[in-house]
């Protein structure tokens, strides 16, 4: 008994027209800006990320530890304020306090501070906990 066989030719799926594919690629780049923060820039020459609308930046070097914070670009009062920061380079964990001192929290000491520093801030203020992440560049 003979089998036939038909040959059925592959097609390849039909084109997205050049105007779709860029208004697709728009909203895509759209959704990823609209993820990052609000856009803040440094004001102190740290490295800012944002949890809850709140703008934190993180001023961080060998012999001090800053954490400034802002809500919609005006200072936040931090003077009931508390934070745990915690410094992590590969295996390497540093956990320091972080307490008011003016218009910042703030440490002195020595600090693991290298480039892909990791660091992650635990601030309490008002009942309220956030938590917060920084890669140092």
């Amino acid at each position: 008994m003979a089998t036939r066989l038909t040959a059925v030719a592959a097609t390849a799926p039909p084109a997205i027209p050049a105007y779709l594919k860029n208004s697709l690629l728009d909203v895509i780049a759209w959704s990823f800006e609209s993820m990052a923060s609000h856009g803040e820039k440094p004001l102190h020459g740290g490295v800012v990320a944002e949890a809850r609308d709140i703008d934190f930046e993180l001023v961080a070097q060998k012999d001090k530890l800053r954490l400034y914070l802002r809500d919609h670009g005006k200072k936040v009062d931090v003077s009931t304020a508390t934070a745990t920061l915690t410094l992590l380079n590969g295996t390497d964990k540093q956990e320091v306090a972080l307490v008011p001192q003016g218009e910042w929290l703030g440490a002195a000491g020595e600090f693991r501070v290298l480039k892909g520093t990791k660091a992650v801030a635990v601030v309490k203020q008002a009942g309220k906990t956030l938590t917060v992440r920084f890669v140092l560049p």
